[in-house]
């Protein structure tokens, strides 16, 4: 079974979340876990294509 991708207003909302989180002084990896995100794919080669899943 596949993981749904994230639509946009998602992935600029969990990213608005980490910046919050790390202002108030969390690092930038504990900021990312507590907003959700476990998983991110990057492939090699050039491809530009990256997917992340979120908890949820």
């Amino acid at each position: 079974m596949a993981n749904e991708r994230a639509k946009p207003a998602e992935i600029v909302s969990s990213l608005r979340q980490v910046e919050v989180l790390m202002g108030q002084g969390l690092s930038r990896l504990d900021a990312i876990r507590r907003v959700g995100v476990v998983e991110q794919i990057n492939t090699a080669g050039g491809s530009s294509r990256v997917g992340s899943a979120w908890i949820g």
